[in-house]
């Protein structure tokens, strides 16, 4: 009897052949996919979600519509099944059985993107005073569920991008107001997360800022104190490159230096600059610059 029995199973799982498995699927939220099981040899196809039959009110109450079955040319049994992509059904296990037999198929996995995160690596790069250049990186996204565009605001302007750049421009940008601009995906959800970037328009100030020179003896070296007020300037009007050259009364450059351009809480702008021991008559140029204009270029002469 028990012969019989084991015969007649093996003889069913023998006979039972799928043609279509159930695949692993990624989608947006609050899309739907269908999920599909073809076999032959059987009579007919359940689809479970886990350990649970698709039909059960639990599954279907979370949006699994276990389809009619169809045959096909006579022999082959086709059931589908309709799912609702809900944040509660994200990587759902999905499954058939063939009866007889209890043949189970291979699994497959919803896995549910929502709205994405924000972009990464946010930054800028001035053009000119009035001109930016906004770059980013896409956020993680699954396979096939595409970032369709980029969502920019840009105080009042939105704009809405396919690429990851894009350059900002403003007619008399004012140096002391802060642009603020926000960068968002945008997927057949939504728009995501946003990423923030400020800056501020660089321009030539109306105004000369003060600069002073002074020396200063150490040990056996002369050195000059560079100083500049920039308490009447814009941040926008901050010069962002400031170079300072020792020349001979030939106009011969005989010593340079960069100094930081970072405004302390005096609001001042300081650097030093050595003097070669072998001058007594020498001249001082301090130069400023914003985003490679120059600004101001300052002259002081000296004999020592």
């Amino acid at each position: 009897m028990l012969v019989t029995i084991l015969f007649g199973f093996l003889i069913r799982c023998c006979l039972t052949k799928y043609v279509t498995q159930p695949v692993s699927l990624n989608t947006s939220l609050n899309s739907t996919v269908t999920y599909t099981c073809e076999a032959t040899g059987v009579s007919f196809i359940l689809f479970y979600v886990g350990q649970i039959p698709a039909s059960e009110d639990i599954n279907s109450n979370k949006g699994f519509v276990e389809l009619n079955q169809v045959t096909i040319n006579g022999t082959i049994r086709r059931r589908q099944l309709s799912v609702h992509a809900r944040e509660i059904n994200n990587n759902s296990i999905i499954y058939c059985f063939a009866v007889p037999g209890e043949v189970r198929s291979d699994n497959a996995t919803l896995t549910i993107q929502g709205l994405l995160a924000s972009v990464g690596d946010l930054d800028y790069t001035f053009i000119n005073g009035s001109s930016v250049l906004l770059t980013w990186t896409a956020p993680y996204t699954l396979d096939n569920v595409p970032i369709t565009g980029y969502y920019i605001v840009n105080g009042l302007v939105n704009i809405t991008t396919t690429n990851k750049s894009i350059i900002l421009s403003a007619t008399n940008p004012d140096p002391c107001i802060l642009n603020n601009v926000s960068v968002s995906p945008i997927n057949d959800v939504g728009i995501g997360s946003s990423n923030n970037i400020s800056f501020y328009y660089k321009t030539v100030p109306l105004i000369t800022p003060p600069v002073s020179v002074v020396p200063v003896i150490d040990e056996q070296q002369v050195l000059m104190n560079i100083s500049i007020n920039a308490s009447e300037l814009c941040k926008g009007e901050y010069p962002n490159s400031i170079t300072v050259n020792i020349l001979n009364t030939d106009n011969a450059v005989i010593n340079s230096t960069s100094i930081p351009t970072q405004v302390n809480d005096q609001l001042m702008i300081t650097g030093v600059i050595i003097v070669p021991n072998n001058l007594n008559v020498f001249i001082v140029n301090v130069s400023l610059s914003n985003n490679g204009r120059e600004l101001f270029t300052y002259t002081f002469f000296w004999i020592w």
